[in-house]
């Protein structure tokens, strides 16, 4: 940016730096050369929403460093500390309870890792609730960063495949299910082709499941996406549950 001549590209990249502090933190940045580039090209840009991105910088850094940033920046301008002092602010300094909008993956340690392999269902399922609160504390947009999460998606990837549905649906049933609401056909129909041919899905799940799309095409014009529903529906014909024959 320090080369880039247009001043919306400068004003643009600004005000990511400002999502990216309010996600991330300042942990990971030299803090002296962003304050410097702040100073030396946002702040004496000629362009109006450049300054005004490079404050609302100053204002976020401010919310996760100590109040002493405003030693770096004695040789600003009157009129642009005075709009410096209104951003601190609305940002006022937490000190250690200052909390990213993204948490670090780092909370994931080895032990709730370790127990999604217990053979009780019931220290599984204490697992599963640990990363659940972990995202539940990441603020409102239930985001962490990647860090030290390269085992976690393995883990929760087998609990798909496990035995006890308490663990099996827990977290993605309410999705599933808005995915069948989902007014855009191609996003419902996949979901219960699958369902349909499913070994594990009971009978009496069968049947409702037909009876469910029975009320759910009558109301149809065009069949042209329900077509994928023509292979599963012929092979439930043969199913040896009477009731899933007569739903089919």
């Amino acid at each position: 940016m320090k080369e880039h001549k247009n001043h919306k590209v400068r004003s643009e990249g600004i005000l990511w730096m400002v999502s990216a502090v309010e996600d991330f933190g300042v942990s990971h940045l030299k803090l002296k050369d962003l304050i410097d580039f702040v100073k030396e090209i946002g702040l004496q840009s000629s362009a109006a929403a450049t300054r005004n991105a490079s404050i609302k910088l100053l204002g976020v850094l401010h919310k996760f460093v100590v109040p002493d940033i405003k030693g770096f920046l004695t040789d600003v301008k009157p009129a642009l500390l005075s709009a410096l002092d209104t951003e601190y602010e609305k940002n006022p300094f937490e000190g250690a309870s200052t909390v990213p909008r993204k948490l670090s993956g780092g909370k994931v340690t080895p032990t709730p890792l370790k127990s999604f392999e217990s053979s009780d269902w019931k220290v599984r399922m204490e697992s599963v609730d640990a990363v659940n609160k972990i995202l539940e504390e990441a603020n409102n947009n239930k985001c962490i960063q990647s860090i030290g999460t390269g085992d976690l998606f393995g883990a929760l990837r087998r609990q798909f495949n496990d035995r006890n549905k308490n663990l099996s649906s827990n977290g993605i049933l309410s999705d599933i299910l808005k995915c069948l609401g989902d007014n855009r056909k191609h996003m419902r129909v996949p979901y219960v082709a699958i369902a349909l041919v499913d070994s594990k899905l009971g009978a009496e799940g069968r049947k409702d499941l037909f009876d469910w799309l029975s009320r759910q095409l009558s109301g149809l014009c065009s069949f042209a996406e329900a077509a994928q529903l023509l292979k599963p529906a012929s092979s439930a014909m043969g199913d040896k549950s009477s009731d899933v024959c007569k739903a089919t």
